[in-house]
């Protein structure tokens, strides 16, 4: 059998192969479905991160004492994996995303609550844990990580008992140099609780929450961090009550937040931000009930994986997934961005080109909604390769940061 080369065929104005349109996404509301849950017992400060198309859960802290195992997650499957495990169990450590590797940051750890500033990397790709340069500060927990571009970031934390003393302080991470370097300072007070209470939508991630003071003062107010400008800006503050340790992502170019405890009262409400208009809108709640430290993978932007946590009364080890799809698109009337899609027919890769900068998520979207392949562009031009892409009618979606979608409808031919 001959495989013939697909075709990309652009579907725009006959005369002006160059002229992108505007559409409006006719979008589903997200959907819940529970899946396989962990083979193990339940936990909570669990450690999660997707690292290309696998979710990874590990450590966290069962009712008895800290792990240091790794289980893998294949969506495809809906089965788990055993992976190396580290050899320094700990809880409410950071994590962040670099360049198909997965980093650790920080933790509590041991009988007598031992704090770590140690930072590990895991490589999927070998299934093997190093040690990285250390956090150039003391020890802490309940820290927030996340990664903007090719840097991560740890920010606030815990680096005593829960009556502190607590961090605000803002440190990005290089991997290439294996370095850190601190920032500007978080704008709120020093704080804890804060683990996967962040979202990262463009260059720009949002964070807050958490709490001090042993646990006296909650916190609802989030701030934004701009990673060009090296600033923070205040947001709308969370809409819920103030708590710590909430669950967060990104899902469908929103950030979502919710989860959470305060008081010993663990919570299910879900929010989503919209950066556009700096505003909160009240989604259905986590159909998995009231809790705090849970375990998030953001697999792609449409598609999400979390669960494990606690209640005060329950330690769970079940999974979920929750996703939201772009089902189609109404075009809208009139022209927005010029681009170029060479060469076209494609083999093994091809360019997408526009007429000035742009800093925009690139989706190939299939038929059934979902997003094959995701790239971030800042500049003029990216590079997107065919890979295993098979034939099939598809979107290119690119959704520019804070600005209106652009489509480009695409057919993949034998």
């Amino acid at each position: 059998m001959i495989y013939q080369p697909f075709r990309l065929i652009i579907h725009c104005t006959v005369f002006n192969l160059l002229l992108g349109f505007v559409y409006q996404p006719i979008r589903a509301q997200i959907a819940w479905e529970n899946l396989a849950s962990m083979p193990t017992d339940g936990r909570w400060g669990a450690v999660s991160f997707a690292v290309n198309g696998k979710v990874y859960v590990g450590m966290g802290y069962d009712g008895i004492s800290n792990q240091g195992d790794l289980w893998e997650y294949d969506h495809q499957t809906n089965s788990w994996n055993q992976k190396a495990s580290y050899a320094i169990s700990r809880r409410a450590a950071a994590t962040f995303v670099l360049n198909g590797k997965a980093y650790v940051c920080g933790g509590l750890g041991g009988s007598g609550g031992t704090l770590f500033n140690d930072l590990i990397e895991y490589d999927p790709a070998t299934n093997s844990w190093s040690e990285k340069k250390s956090l150039p500060e003391d020890g802490l927990y309940g820290a927030a990580g996340f990664a903007i571009g090719n840097k991560g970031y740890i920010c606030c934390g815990n680096m005593g008992s829960a009556a502190g003393p607590y961090s605000k302080r803002l440190w990005e991470y290089d991997p290439v140099n294996d370095s850190w370097t601190r920032k500007i300072d978080f704008p709120g007070n020093a704080r804890y609780g804060m683990s996967y209470s962040r979202f990262v939508i463009g260059k720009k991630a949002y964070t807050g929450m958490g709490y001090s003071g042993n646990g006296s003062a909650f916190y609802n107010d989030m701030y934004c961090y701009d990673q060009d400008a090296n600033s923070w800006t205040p947001i709308s503050y969370y809409p819920g009550a103030g708590r710590a340790y909430l669950t967060g992502f990104t899902l469908c170019d929103g950030g979502y937040l919710g989860t959470g405890q305060i008081n010993g009262s663990a919570k299910s409400d879900l929010w989503q931000y919209s950066p556009s208009n700096d505003s909160w809108k009240k989604m259905s709640d986590f159909p998995g009930g009231d809790r705090w430290v849970m375990a998030v993978g953001e697999l792609s932007n449409t598609n999400v994986y979390l669960g494990t946590g606690d209640n005060f009364s329950t330690k769970f080890n079940d999974w979920w997934e929750v996703s939201c799809n772009d089902v189609g698109f109404e075009e809208l009337s009139y022209p927005q961005a010029r681009m170029r899609m060479f060469p076209n027919p494609l083999v093994n890769t091809t360019v997408l080109e526009f007429d000035e900068p742009l800093e925009a998520t690139v989706s190939v979207v299939n038929v059934e909604g979902r997003v094959v392949k995701q790239l971030f562009i800042s500049g003029q031009s990216i590079q997107l390769n065919r890979d295993n892409l098979p034939a099939g009618l598809y979107h290119i979606v690119i959704r520019p940061v804070n600005r209106m979608i652009i489509t480009v409808k695409l057919a993949v031919m034998d």
